[in-house]
């Protein structure tokens, strides 16, 4: 990879050569035997990486990056080493993400990837960095959640921000999970997200207290950031189960059809982070360098009770 020159690479395992196993176009026609049957290697506790990894090839996005010179040209050397790993999938034998650490920690060194991620934080940053141009007709990839405010105190307005001062987030809005006891619709979750207004900064006279709300530009995925830990409670996560019962609130327009998740076994101050991909109405699980695996349970209701959903994809085309 003669893009990696400027980064040592001896002795690091390596990204194999692109599968024999051609991806499809299109993720609806994605089948088992594009899993990645025999899963990644966990190196220092990278399974956060490796599930974030099952859960992007899932999305099928080798198909919807730039070209190699494209990404050379803009400088997303990141993009081009997950391109690279992306193409590899599946793979003959399991191989670790060493390489991709390196690059990532080489082009990103204030916001290095360590050992024992959390899949929050992670995947904002990873959909913030990824260089996934929109759609011929104009469609973002990931659906965009844009803001537009109206300040009272000088009277200026403005609409769709994809950057604004005050963002809690980079790229995935997060939605709060409520401490309940009934399972709780995604659903009405985004739809809590979309209507409820929140403080901008305004940027002619800096006045904090700007309203601001979502403007949502449906992709061809939704993907979905849960936050189970409460401002001033992290030891405590929140257990509440997800409900995909469809709710009447606007949300719902966002969410197609589910097709991956990324959940955690364990508690915030440690854990093991898995991967489910949805194939033909089957659910698969990935767990680092174990075989996939069909399970006959829905992710939202896991045999493990220690089990928390924390990423979801939808496909909405």
């Amino acid at each position: 990879m003669a893009h990696l020159t400027a980064i040592q690479t001896q002795n690091l395992l390596p990204i194999p050569n692109p599968s024999l196993i051609v991806p499809p176009q299109d993720a609806n026609h994605f089948a088992v035997y594009h899993l990645q049957t025999m899963g990644l290697i966990n190196l220092q506790n990278s399974c956060c990486l490796n599930s974030l990894t099952f859960f992007c090839h899932r999305m099928n996005l080798t198909n919807l990056l730039p070209t190699n010179n494209e990404m050379v040209q803009q400088n997303s050397y990141i993009s081009l080493c997950f391109s690279e790993v992306f193409r590899a999938l599946p793979s003959a034998a399991p191989f670790g993400l060493e390489i991709v650490i390196r690059v990532w920690n080489f082009n990103k060194p204030g916001q290095p990837i360590t050992p024992n991620e959390d899949i929050y934080g992670l995947s904002d940053l990873f959909f913030d960095t990824l260089l996934l141009p929109a759609q011929p007709n104009g469609d973002p990839v990931i659906t965009e959640f844009l803001a537009s405010y109206h300040c009272g105190g000088c009277g200026y307005q403005d609409q769709n921000l994809t950057h604004w001062i005050g963002m809690s987030h980079l790229k995935l809005p997060g939605l709060d999970v409520p401490r309940r006891p009934d399972p709780v619709p995604v659903g009405e979750l985004l739809t809590a997200l979309i209507t409820t207004p929140f403080n901008v900064q305004c940027m002619m006279c800096g006045n904090r207290q700007a309203i601001g709300s979502y403007q949502v530009r449906r992709g061809l995925f939704t993907v979905v950031r849960l936050n189970r830990l409460n401002v001033g409670d992290w030891r405590n996560q929140v257990l509440t189960r997800l409900d995909d019962t469809r709710t009447q609130g606007i949300g719902d327009q966002y969410l197609g059809t589910l097709i991956g998740v990324v959940s955690h076994q364990g508690n915030p101050q440690g854990g093991h982070y898995i991967a489910y991909s949805r194939v033909n109405n089957q659910w698969h699980l990935n767990s680092d360098a174990a075989h996939v695996r069909q399970v006959g349970y829905h992710p939202f209701n896991p045999t493990n009770q220690n089990e928390t959903v924390g990423l979801l994809v939808y496909k909405n085309n």
